[in-house]
């Protein structure tokens, strides 16, 4: 469902970011709100993210309900975090963000966007207080101007093939393998409590595990060895797979008939955000 329906909505959301931003110590680099969910990518001082989203979230949450005399949840489950590498990662996670709203075609180009930060980064616009686009600016090296340089950025080809999957499908650690091998050790030695999805950084990614194309093992097994052994869920292969959940429980059902129970995959506490892209 939409949760900015109008500029009002944008700005307040805005302002509730400033003062949580400015209170937790959490520095934004790039963001960009879309009408049903947002991306913000950020910089933390200290473990202060939980924080910030539980400030961001319910206040603004609460001011929505009340402006648009609604009630109920207008976020549904936590949000996604996922950490991400310097330099290239980093440049191809904002191009992905700031690419949002020409993805879904609401306008043609980033600029014309009003609700990102891609204006206030290249001068087009006032830049807000919580905003620091340096990082980003310096990571793009030198040229011209700022606008040069980032249209440049958004215009050329994916730099870091990968990149929009792993965003996609929640992978933890988004980086290269030995980037991603530096949390695999914490995250296994992490208590049981924690999703085993969460414990499986360096679990391989879905394209790997599940496709029709693969002839080792039949869809159905490929799809119950994903879910018990790696801890993908069900919502993440039936997106993955282009197919609607039911129609992937439906398939577990059947392999389940055939002498192949399934056994459930831990639910992680990350799943289920309403800030899902369409």
């Amino acid at each position: 469902m939409a949760i900015f329906l109008d500029g009002r909505d944008y700005e307040r959301f805005l302002d509730v970011l400033q003062e949580a931003s400015a209170r937790h110590g959490v520095t934004i680099l790039t963001y960009c709100l879309m009408p049903n969910h947002y991306h913000l990518v950020v910089r933390t001082s200290h473990a202060s993210l939980s924080v910030v989203m539980q400030q961001l979230n319910g206040q603004y949450a609460q001011w929505w309900n009340r402006t648009h005399e609604r009630v109920g949840h207008v976020f549904q489950g936590r949000f996604k975090a996922q950490v991400v590498q310097p330099r290239r990662y980093f440049l191809a996670v904002c191009r992905y963000v700031l690419l949002n709203p020409v993805r879904a075609r609401l306008v043609t180009h980033a600029a014309e966007w009003t609700w990102s930060s891609y204006r206030a980064s290249v001068g087009l616009a006032q830049t807000p207080g919580f905003l620091d686009a340096g990082l980003l600016l310096a990571e793009l090296g030198p040229a011209s101007s700022p606008a040069n340089a980032l249209a440049d950025l958004l215009n050329a080809p994916r730099g870091c093939p990968g990149v929009q999957t792993a965003i996609r499908q929640d992978q933890r650690v988004i980086g290269d393998r030995a980037f991603v091998a530096g949390f695999a050790p914490q995250a296994r030695a992490a208590s049981p409590e924690v999703p085993l999805r969460d414990r499986r950084l360096d679990r391989p990614a879905l394209a790997e595990l599940v496709s029709p194309r693969l002839q080792r093992l039949p869809l159905v097994t490929q799809i119950r060895r994903a879910r018990t052994v790696h801890g993908y869920s069900v919502c993440e292969i039936a997106r993955h797979l282009e197919m609607h959940r039911n129609t992937v429980w439906s398939l577990i059902g059947k392999h389940a008939k055939h002498g192949l129970p399934h056994r459930p995959a831990a639910r992680s506490r990350l799943e289920g955000s309403s800030l899902q892209e369409p």
